[in-house]
């Protein structure tokens, strides 16, 4: 997902649980997990979700991702090493409230 479309801070709500697409569909060295989200702009996208960031949501959301449907998480975009490249990497911190209930 193109950096213009989400920035840090940015809130995303999940729109579906996550679909494997196989790495000979991505072209990358593993499968990888991808979940729809809508944007604070109100656009609907796909976005891959790393393995922290699925971790986070199943700690706080459970480990089931179809149950992630109309929860929420909070965006925070980093520049990191990506076979050998800086690149952006997106990581999804869960919103939850104080009494661990979805906001």
């Amino acid at each position: 997902m193109p950096r213009v479309d989400v920035k840090t801070g940015d809130t995303i709500t999940f729109l579906s649980g996550i679909t494997v697409r196989g790495k000979a569909e991505t072209g990358f060295d593993r499968d990888t997990a991808e979940v729809n989200i809508r944007l604070p702009n109100g656009k609907e996208k796909p976005l891959t979700v790393n393995r922290t960031s699925q971790k986070a949501l199943s700690k706080a959301f459970g480990d089931e991702s179809d149950d992630w449907k109309s929860h929420k998480a909070k965006v925070t975009i980093v520049q990191q090493q990506v076979r050998d490249q800086l690149k952006d990497v997106i990581y999804l911190e869960p919103i939850v409230s104080e009494t661990g209930k979805q906001k």
